[in-house]
């Protein structure tokens, strides 16, 4: 007996079910973060920051995801992974990490102030009027972040973000590692095709590199793009969820965690899950 075609993976009501579960978890990272804030610890002024940014990120997939918008949302799924896992990460290594993590704003802002490009020997120069000398704190960190042969340093920590989630993992857990390493593996590689514009990024995008061959209908087409927005949302509502559980090592959430794996308890009762 055939399944329900509103039972797959990838249908309008399983893409809806889906968007539930990821903004219902938004919702509860949100209360959770909110929580830090009367914290004073050099790790919780950097976090808030990341956290609202990531929370700002999954309103916007949220939204895009209602007009079936799978490359933009792909596109900002990295945004809002990498996000997490640099949150993460901080509450990993602690407060040194936090402030090598302001330490990397501070100079990058500062460089802000005069930026210079050179292409085919024409020369644009952005420069601000206001400009004056770094304070000892921003040349300690120009220093931090200017390798020996004076170029500028771009990444805030030497780490991969595989390295990262090993990190993480090793701190918090298996179950929370896992979770990242599963985001890690379904969409960094193709929203990273997808946001340098590259042929295979078009071409995914229009299911034209599954081995099965291209969608023959504009319908197939519609339903393998929403399996691609089912798998972001469950991604990033699972990640979502690690993190909520990384804070509650630190901030009293036993309840939002409760109701953040109940929820993920209810999505494995979806008919797509074990398809009979």
């Amino acid at each position: 007996m055939s399944q329900d075609p509103k039972a797959e993976f990838g249908s309008v009501e399983a893409t809806h079910a889906l968007w539930q579960f990821f903004v219902a978890q938004s919702d509860l990272f949100e209360k959770a973060y909110r929580s830090s804030y009367p914290f004073i610890a050099e790790r919780w002024g950097v976090i808030l920051p990341l956290a609202y940014s990531a929370l700002d990120t999954c309103g916007s997939i949220a939204s895009l995801a209602q007009y079936g918008k799978m490359r933009d949302c792909f596109v900002l799924s990295r945004t809002a992974f990498e996000t997490l896992v640099n949150v993460c990460f901080i509450l990993a290594k602690g407060d040194a990490t936090a402030i090598r993590a302001r330490q990397h704003a501070s100079q990058k802002a500062y460089r802000d102030l005069s930026r210079i490009s050179n292409i085919n020997g024409g020369t644009l120069h952005i420069k601000y009027e206001g400009h004056r000398e770094p304070t000892p704190e921003i040349q300690a960190a120009l220093d931090e972040f200017t390798s020996k042969k004076g170029r500028e340093i771009t990444s805030w920590t030497p780490e991969t973000t595989a390295e990262q989630i090993a990190v993480i993992e090793a701190k918090f857990g298996r179950e929370v590692g896992t979770t990242f390493h599963f985001a890690l593996l379904a969409i960094y590689r193709h929203s990273s095709e997808i946001a340098h514009g590259t042929y295979f990024g078009a071409l995914f995008a229009l299911g034209m590199t599954n081995p099965n061959g291209p969608p023959e209908t504009k319908e197939k087409l519609a339903q393998r793009q929403r399996e691609n927005l089912c798998m972001v949302m469950q991604m990033l509502g699972m990640s979502l969820s690690a993190t909520i559980q990384v804070f509650a090592t630190e901030l009293p959430l036993q309840e939002t965690v409760e109701a953040s794996q109940e929820l993920t308890k209810e999505l494995a009762k979806e008919p797509w899950v074990n398809p009979s």
